[in-house]
């Protein structure tokens, strides 16, 4: 499967661009046999755990971003429009 560090980093920046391969079993799986291994190498771990956090940080970047999108347009917009909109 992966046989060294640089295929784990290679496989984090790939699920940060794809999220949907970072929350895929396939991914938690290997991330998971590399964490409980006691034989893994202690490099490969390193980097599995640096993977998680970069793609942690890279969604709480998005969310932050959409947050203050929502908090420009949420000033502009009338919330109960907004419901009468959708009912009708």
């Amino acid at each position: 499967m992966f046989r060294d560090v640089l295929h784990i980093i290679t496989a984090g920046f790939f699920c940060v661009r794809h999220f949907e391969y970072m929350l895929g079993a396939e991914t938690k799986e290997l991330y998971q046999h590399l964490l409980t291994d006691h034989g893994a190498p202690t490099k490969m771990c390193c980097q599995v755990l640096k993977n998680i956090q970069n793609y942690l940080l890279e969604e709480e970047d998005k969310m932050m971003k959409a947050d203050a999108e929502w908090r420009k347009l949420a000033n502009k917009e009338d919330l109960k429009e907004m419901g009468d909109v959708q009912s009708g």
